[in-house]
């Protein structure tokens, strides 16, 4: 049954030092770029038809819209997470929306959505630590467009790849 997860890829600077902070702390950097997740994974044996049909029934109508990323926080002792701060309610209301019809069984109601865009994952608490005091540093403000929506499979070993990306658009 394919495992599969829905993110937007917000385009971010190539200067960003969210970039050297995945290199350093994100076991999933070398394998996904920099993402904000709408629906975490999930299996499911629906076909990438049904999928893309669900995902252009849940961004109708919706056009790309702006986000502020800021301010490196901890998570759960282990996830570095860049927050949104702008966009925040169109995110959530994006999320609510793919969580419907055939995802409606994969929302996970005892987690609150957060959104945000992980830049590290330390499971040791004492690197987790000096890994958040070295992100707090960094003054890290980043204005970005959410243009799209993509579907990426998660295969046996841990790779990914993407299987549909669908624009954003207003009509």
């Amino acid at each position: 049954m394919p495992r599969r997860a829905i993110v937007s890829f917000p385009e971010l600077p190539e200067a960003s030092p969210i970039f050297e902070l995945r290199r350093r702390f994100d076991p999933l950097a070398e394998l996904i770029p920099p993402h904000i997740t709408l629906v975490f994974p999930f299996d499911s044996e629906l076909t990438t038809e049904q999928l893309r049909d669900h995902v252009h029934r849940s961004v109708r109508g919706l056009a790309p819209f702006a986000v502020r990323l800021s301010q490196i926080t901890g998570s759960e002792g282990e996830y570095l997470f860049l927050n949104v701060k702008l966009g925040n309610d169109a995110i959530i209301a994006l999320h609510d929306r793919l969580y419907t019809g055939p995802l409606k069984r994969h929302l996970a109601v005892e987690h609150t959505f957060t959104p945000h865009l992980t830049v590290g994952r330390i499971a040791d608490p004492v690197a987790f630590r000096d890994a958040l005091a070295l992100a707090r540093t960094l003054d890290v403000q980043l204005d970005v467009q959410i243009a799209d929506v993509s579907s990426y499979l998660i295969d046996a070993v841990g790779s990914r790849r993407i299987e549909l990306a669908t624009p954003l658009a207003s009509s």
